[in-house]
């Protein structure tokens, strides 16, 4: 894991909310850390820990899924009639942008009641960014 300078995690020390999200979405894109890192590295500092604690590695298992071998979820999602009335737009980075202009319906999360906003292809996977549910529709 690659240290930030102490500058750069006083000044994310500070921030909070929204701001502390906009600003390690940054970070992350500038300096290729998980936001994750970051946040970690956030935490060390405020406590006065030292940025060389013990590096942990994860490693990612990246699985295919072939959407025609699952079998479907057996119901359809729960509609929004009113979708203007919800904000859409929960992911700062750039690359949601892209993401966002195909949402073209609006539905309810199964598990917490967040609402999601979705492009109207079929089938679909979608996991919630609230709850970390995963759900897949072909209705």
């Amino acid at each position: 894991m690659v240290a930030l300078p102490e500058g750069l995690l006083g000044k994310l020390a500070q921030l909070s909310g929204y701001d502390l999200i906009l600003e390690m979405d940054k970070v992350s894109r500038e300096t290729g850390i998980t936001t994750s890192e970051i946040e970690v590295q956030i935490a060390r500092f405020k406590i006065g820990g030292s940025q060389q604690d013990p590096i942990i590695h994860t490693e990612v298992h990246e699985e295919n899924v072939n959407l025609n071998d699952l079998n479907p979820v057996g119901r359809s999602p729960k509609f929004i009639q009113q979708p203007q009335q919800y904000r859409m737009k929960y992911n700062p980075a750039s690359e949601a942008k892209e993401k966002q202009m195909q949402v073209k319906q609006a539905i309810l999360c199964e598990s917490c009641g967040s609402p999601l906003g979705i492009p109207d292809i079929r089938p679909i996977e979608i996991k919630c960014p609230s709850c970390g549910q995963t759900e897949i529709y072909t209705a």
